[in-house]
């Protein structure tokens, strides 16, 4: 974003008086809604004596692993994002988003932190 700010910033200073003004903001605001939407909901999660630790970077909460219903991950997503679900009343469920720490993994496919958690907490791998 910054980037593109910067190598756009003749266009944005000039103002409206220039024509490519107003596609220069579209384009931005059409990255930063679509960048919000893929990163927004990313939490800070530990694991730790059979607790979750959950942080948006404001508020933290803990949550037992008992609750975890399932496992999954992005396949195409890049860096890969793994996520928890959790076992909720009724038809809502609570799906907690992160992105592992650690080494990177490239290609399609999950992030092989999904199988590892799912093996060791004996959870279920989702779709």
């Amino acid at each position: 974003m910054c980037g593109f700010a910067l190598g756009a910033k003749d266009v944005l200073l000039t103002g409206s008086s220039d024509p490519r003004f107003m596609q220069y903001i579209v384009i931005w605001a059409l990255f930063s809604i679509f960048i919000y939407f893929c990163t927004g909901s990313i939490k800070k999660v530990i694991i730790k004596d059979q607790t979750l630790l959950v942080s948006n970077y404001i508020t933290d909460r803990q949550i037992p692993l008992a609750d975890i219903q399932s496992i999954g991950g992005s396949s195409f997503m890049s860096p890969k994002q793994v996520w928890f679900t959790l076992k909720g009343s009724g038809t809502s469920s609570v799906k907690i988003s992160f992105i592992p720490v650690g080494k990177r993994v490239r290609g399609p496919g999950k992030h092989p932190m999904v199988k590892e958690l799912a093996e060791e907490l004996n959870i279920e791998v989702a779709g």
